[in-house]
């Protein structure tokens, strides 16, 4: 003859939970049939995990056939709960079954700058980051807090600070560079905690400077070299030579746009350049600091006038002393380098064939087997054009024979 028959509730108070946490596990034995009564007893609570040892624990039963076991012991990962009834009188044994995730104890963590923003370039700044665990969870964290600084240059590197007994890890640092510098401190735990991370930033004001920018030549010519100087100084006294390197931006009248940079020496910055569009060009030069000494950006702006240069012309043929019908070369070379325009050959003072087109290496050639025989004085004449005034060549003395 059996027992009454009987089933098992069992329920977990939170899942998953975390190491260390209180869980609540909760059975109810409960009759199959309505009028067999209230079950009498125990349950035997038994939790298993493949890498810890069981836990067991027996529980009598409430009145109202119910029980609960209270833990904190559970291993990480999956444990597999049981409740088994043990009954007594005339009830028969039941069982039920759950599976309980453990996981690592959550953790946040936070940053808190000890100056105001902005600070000055070279001051010590104190971050103190505490990893703290939720609400419930057995804390304070352990293990340690890894700072890094990132600024507009990169990061500045990790340092590596133990948690202190309350989770606390300072790190204090008079090394940030200039700019908008975000400190990351992520908690790298030990044992049964999560990991977390959390930030605090700044701005860093670096060594005020001026840039002041002057030409060598201004109007210029067309091709003609100009030296444009940018001469960089800390404004305040004492702070030291500023380090780094000018972009040279001119934008001509065209808007077109060429970027040149040079490394300051001594705070000084030269670009030198033939290549100066004609009309109105602006010129600014931007100081670029390294970001060691924290100097501060700064910028100078003036306007280059180019005008229509002067030009030169000289003319050569492949041969000196050609035959009467050998076909013979001759070649006009203009400067400034971008000349546009023509050059007309004479022979003797009188034009010999048509204008011919400059190139864009400036060199015009005319090749010819009709020079008539003697002694032949020839000449180029540039025309001109809209970035060069016209100019002619010396005379080139070949003999025909």
């Amino acid at each position: 003859v059996g027992g009454y028959p009987t089933t098992v509730d069992l329920q977990s108070s939170r899942n998953p939970s975390a190491s260390g946490q209180v869980v609540t596990f909760t059975g109810i034995v409960q009759q199959v049939r309505p009028n067999d009564g209230i079950p009498t007893g125990s349950l035997r609570f038994t939790i298993t995990n493949p890498g810890a040892q069981p836990i067991v624990q027996t529980v009598a039963l409430s009145r109202l056939g119910g029980a609960t076991f209270n833990t904190t012991a559970m291993a990480l990962g999956q444990n597999t709960v049981t409740a088994e009834y043990i009954p007594t009188g005339l009830f028969a044994a039941s069982s039920a079954q759950l599976a309980q995730t453990v996981t690592l104890r959550p953790t946040t963590t936070t940053v808190v700058v000890s100056t105001l923003t902005p600070t000055n370039f070279g001051q010590a700044v104190t971050f103190t980051a505490t990893a703290r665990t939720l609400a419930g969870v057995p804390g304070p964290p352990t293990g340690s807090m890894e700072f890094i600084a990132r600024g507009p240059l990169g990061d500045l590197g990790a340092v590596m600070v133990p948690l202190n007994n309350q989770g606390v890890a300072v790190w204090t640092t008079s090394n940030l560079m200039t700019g908008a510098v975000t400190v990351t401190a992520t908690y790298r735990p030990t044992a049964l905690y999560a990991a977390s991370s959390g930030a605090g930033g700044l701005t860093v004001v670096g060594k005020p400077t001026t840039t002041t920018l002057t030409s060598s030549l201004n109007p210029s010519g067309f091709g003609q070299s100009v030296s444009l100087t940018a001469q960089v100084r800390t404004v305040n006294a004492g702070n030291g030579t500023p380090t780094g390197s000018v972009q040279f931006d001119i934008t001509g009248p065209t808007g077109v746009v060429s970027t040149s940079t040079v490394q300051l020496n001594n705070g000084s910055a030269v670009f030198r350049s033939t290549t100066v569009g004609l009309g109105t060009n602006t010129v600014t030069a931007r100081y670029v600091p390294s970001g060691a000494l924290g100097f501060e950006p700064s910028s100078a702006t003036l306007r280059q006038v180019v005008v229509r240069g002067s030009s030169s012309t000289t003319v050569a043929s492949n041969t000196n002393r050609p035959r009467a019908g050998q076909s013979v070369t001759l070649t006009a070379t203009v400067t400034p380098a971008g000349a546009t325009g023509t050059v007309q050959f004479t022979v003797n003072g009188v034009p010999f064939g048509g204008p011919v087109t400059v190139l864009a290496n400036g060199r015009a050639t005319l090749t010819t087997s009709t020079l008539r025989v003697g002694t032949l004085s020839i000449r180029a004449i540039y025309s001109g054009g809209p970035n060069a005034l016209g100019s002619t060549s010396a005379i080139f003395t070949m003999t025909v024979r």
